[in-house]
């Protein structure tokens, strides 16, 4: 099973009045759209060579955004952003900046996320706020297919689902696991050892992810078949770990067959 993700609050951070106000910062638009044109026609070498005779300049996080955009590889985009991390006139709007590297590789995802947190944010009242609300969310599953005549709330094995998290704020990390155990029953305290753990890349602004695809309930048990799963009891625990605690946890009843 090829696994894909789907952004569920990304564009909350990327449109409207945040983006509107990172307009109002950085270079001139008449400066901006002709250093655009060149950047678009260059190799990506070139542009890092333009960049780094720019650093008198500044730039919203929104052009840094564009900026970034106009690269094709990964690890340029990522020593473009540290070359122009430094020159960010409105870093309470840094959010907007991560979008560009959403379609590149885990590893250069971690580079940028390194620089993005160490951008110092200018308003620091929000931060401040977001950073005594402890991280925590729910977890769900989606039933799209069943051959069974039960509600949205009783599962078989063989039902279609999609597996979803959604977090109170942005996770602020680039990686999340999944953790499944089996339960005697739906209270969480009588669930075993995890039979099955699954890491998953994400981004530190979003605040959630779901499967795009709908899979059987035992597929996504057995993380794809890579482990068995036991079948003395209909409960099973999920649980999202992000940072090394629980973000998020539910016990759901998986019965065997219908009934």
């Amino acid at each position: 099973m090829k696994t894909i993700f789907t952004i569920l609050i990304f564009t909350y951070f990327i449109v409207g009045a945040q983006a509107q106000e990172a307009r109002r910062h950085g270079m001139n638009e008449s400066a901006f759209s002709t250093l655009k044109e060149n950047l678009t026609t260059s190799l990506d070498t070139s542009k890092i060579d333009m960049l780094k005779n720019l650093n008198s300049e500044t730039f919203s996080s929104y052009q840094v955004k564009e900026i970034l955009d106009l690269f094709s590889l990964g690890n340029y985009r990522v020593e473009a952003f540290k070359i122009i991390s430094s020159q960010i006139e409105d870093s309470e709007n840094k959010s907007v900046i991560m979008s560009a590297f959403q379609n590149d590789l885990s590893n250069y995802k971690t580079d940028a996320y390194k620089i993005y947190n160490s951008i110092k944010v200018t308003k620091k009242k929000e931060a401040t706020e977001n950073a005594t609300i402890p991280l925590s969310g729910n977890v769900s599953l989606l039933k799209q297919e069943t051959n069974c005549a039960n509600d949205e709330n009783t599962f078989t094995m063989d039902d279609k689902v999609i597996f979803s998290f959604n977090a109170n704020k942005a996770v602020e990390a680039t990686s999340l696991q999944i953790w499944i155990s089996e339960c005697k029953n739906q209270n969480d305290q009588s669930c075993y050892t995890p039979f099955s753990k699954s890491a998953k890349d994400i981004l530190p602004d979003w605040r959630g992810f779901k499967y795009e695809n709908p899979v059987p309930l035992k597929q996504l048990l057995s993380n794809d078949g890579s482990n068995k799963v036991p079948t003395r009891n209909n409960w099973y625990h999920f649980a999202v770990i992000i940072k090394n605690k629980i973000a998020a946890e539910k016990v759901f009843q998986i019965n065997k067959t219908c009934e």
